[in-house]
């Protein structure tokens, strides 16, 4: 299996790139990176900068995520009872087409 990926470090972005075949991808949900130490680092998948087609999958009942709309729309939405709400909205949203967990928040260096 190792000769089917490719993994790059570049200190200077301070980045690891990990380079794999599009069908490998396909059967990966979640890469676990040891650490020294035995830490752990769990890294999403990005494919699609971190979209998921409703298709595939759907988020947790309740938890806020960013959606898309058909006509490319972005906003953040929750999902109840298999309905896309948002705290501006009396009705459902209709047209979703993907969804991706919502960012980590800023946190300011402490240098």
């Amino acid at each position: 299996m190792n000769d089917m990926f490719q993994v790059d470090y570049l200190p200077d972005e301070k980045k690891i790139k990990i380079n794999l075949p599009e069908e490998a991808w396909k059967n990966i949900d979640t890469i676990i990176m040891t650490r020294l130490f035995q830490e752990e680092l769990v890294i999403e998948k990005q494919l699609n900068n971190g979209w998921i087609p409703i298709s595939e999958k759907l988020p947790k009942e309740n938890e806020e995520v960013l959606i898309t709309l058909i006509h490319g729309e972005v906003t953040w939405a929750y999902l109840h009872q298999g309905e896309w709400y948002n705290m501006f909205s009396t009705y459902p949203i209709e047209r979703v087409i993907a969804w991706r967990p919502l960012p980590e928040p800023f946190k300011e260096d402490a240098e």
